[in-house]
């Protein structure tokens, strides 16, 4: 078994089947141009995956909404939780792009950051907290280790 069906095992199964296609096919691929594979894509995207797309958007909107409502001093610990907000927010637009272009290994990599965020922004609670997250300096490595943030986080909530 290769790594990418490994990697397909938590998709959803219309992802998968796309997937799968798009890479049996290379030969067809290399015969269109990128333009014309992208356009396929986005036809795609709006027709199968209308309905998470429509909520990403939501997402999106959503988050631009409390952007917006933000006013005043605030404390380190939401200051750093609106930055990795805007983070996200990044990602998921470019995640959203990728998907509606027809690249989905490259969404998946930004879904993964997407998750790290929201892990990490539930993670900062408190000052200390952000006090922690300021003074981390490993660029090696994130803040903290996603899986225990993961399952603290999970129990907490």
């Amino acid at each position: 078994m290769t790594s990418l069906v490994r990697t397909l095992r938590g998709m959803p199964r219309v992802l998968k089947l796309k997937l799968r296609q798009t890479l049996s096919s290379q030969t067809r691929m290399a015969e269109k141009s990128v333009h014309e594979l992208e356009s396929n894509a986005i036809t795609l995207l709006h027709k199968e995956l209308a309905e998470p797309f429509n909520v990403a958007i939501d997402v999106l909107n959503l988050a631009t909404a409390l952007h917006a409502r933000v006013s005043g001093k605030l404390p380190k610990a939401r200051i750093i939780r609106l930055l990795l907000l805007q983070r996200i927010q990044n990602d998921l637009r470019c995640c959203i792009i990728l998907v509606e272009r027809g690249y989905p290994l490259q969404a998946l990599a930004h879904g993964a950051s997407i998750f790290e965020g929201w892990v990490t922004m539930a993670a900062i609670k408190s000052e200390d907290d952000a006090k922690k997250w300021l003074s981390h300096t490993d660029e090696s490595s994130g803040f903290g280790r996603i899986r225990p943030l993961t399952r603290k986080r999970s129990r907490t909530s």
